[in-house]
């Protein structure tokens, strides 16, 4: 699990967002609800995370899923 400093929850999860096999931004979720709602902006074709070819999710149990858009 990545560890952050300076805060004093931990978080449910953290997605790594990747774009051209490269990492650009994350995504810190304190909940499932929040993780679900990212993720739900990742296959919105209107929102801005659409532009991301994957999201790699760490969850703070040691789970990690990687969710990856498939060709069109």
């Amino acid at each position: 699990m990545v560890e952050l400093v300076g805060f004093e929850e931990k978080p449910f999860s953290i997605i790594f967002w990747q774009r051209d096999g490269n990492f650009i931004s994350k995504t810190v979720c304190y909940s499932a609800e929040e993780e679900l709602a990212a993720l739900n902006r990742f296959y919105d074709t209107n929102d801005f995370y659409s532009t991301y070819n994957k999201a790699v999710i760490y969850r703070e149990n040691g789970q990690f899923e990687i969710t990856e858009k498939e060709a069109v």
